[in-house]
Formats: C-alpha cells, structure tokens, sequence
C-alpha cells in the first residue's frame, strides 16, 4: 500500500476521488481466533488488520486493509467463520494469470452488533458493504467505515476496490 498517502485520486467509473486519510490498525471484534497461533499465555489473539482510511468525494468514509495468517488452514477458517455472519451478495474465485485459482472475491453485507438484544446478544441495527478477497494466506477487506451514521453505499466500495487496483 506504498503511496497510497500521497495524493488523492479518481476511481473513474463512479466519478468519485478517494482522499487518504491515515494509516489504521483494527481487530475483528467478530472472532477470537488467532491468527498467528495463541498468545503467550495460550489465550487466542484477536485478528489484526492493517491498512488506510479513505473520504470518498461524496462524503463517505470507507477503509482497505489486510491481514496475513500464518497457514492457509487458518486463513480458510476464518472465511468460513466470517462467512456465516454476513449476507453475500456475490462470491466467486480469483484467479492468477493462468488461470488458477489462488483464492475468493466476496461481495457481501457485514452486520455491525451495536445494540444489546435478547437474552444479552447483540443484534446488529445496520449492514455495512465489503468486499472481502483472497489469495493463499492474506485476507483483504474493503469496506464502508462503521463510524457513519449512513455507510457508504456497496457502489463506493467497489469503486475504492477499483482504485487500489489487483494490489490489495
């Protein structure tokens, strides 16, 4: 994600600029499955992800960021997991130059729990598009930031997926 901080740019399509707007680091509040093995007292470590907060030019705040999992049975048991929580609107596998599969690209809806619910669960009161892909080990995820009172529309995201291009 070198340069992507330097400047802001247009996602053609959709005629919207993408304005960096910092550098993030978040964990997936969703699962508590290491993504590296346990930490030092065996207790699991939450899923980090890494990568930069965007403003849309039409207002929307939206975020790209990855992960990488230190085994490929790690990797695909987190999909797995992640899966049964969101709503897909398209899924369908990434391919290499020749043709092979290397991994997924999902469209979906991600629940945010924001509200306590019955029996003490939380139920989530809005859906936030993504796109989630991967290749062998490394999970990306391009979505709408869960801080707006509106998230961006799934338009957006896939605008900002186009911007950043095959590289993340």
């Amino acid at each position: 994600m070198q340069g992507i901080l330097d400047k802001t740019q247009s996602a053609p399509d959709r005629g919207l600029m993408f304005t960096p707007l910092a550098i993030i680091d978040f964990f997936d509040p969703s699962d508590d499955m290491p993504a590296s093995g346990t930490g030092q007292d065996n207790s699991p470590t939450h899923i980090w992800f890494h990568g930069s907060s965007f403003r849309a030019s039409d207002g929307k705040s939206l975020i790209a960021a990855s992960t990488n999992f230190s085994t490929l049975a790690l990797a695909s048991r987190y999909l797995d997991r992640k899966l049964k929580t969101v709503k897909i609107i398209e899924r369908k596998p990434r391919t290499d130059e020749k043709g092979q599969a290397v991994g997924e690209r999902i469209v979906a809806l991600l629940p945010l729990p924001t509200q306590p619910g019955k029996n003490g669960s939380i139920e989530p009161q809005k859906m936030i598009p993504a796109v989630i892909r991967t290749s062998g080990t490394v999970c990306n995820l391009i979505s709408a930031s869960s801080l707006d009172e509106v998230p961006a529309p799934v338009e957006d995201v896939l605008a900002l997926e186009k911007y950043l291009g095959s590289s993340h």
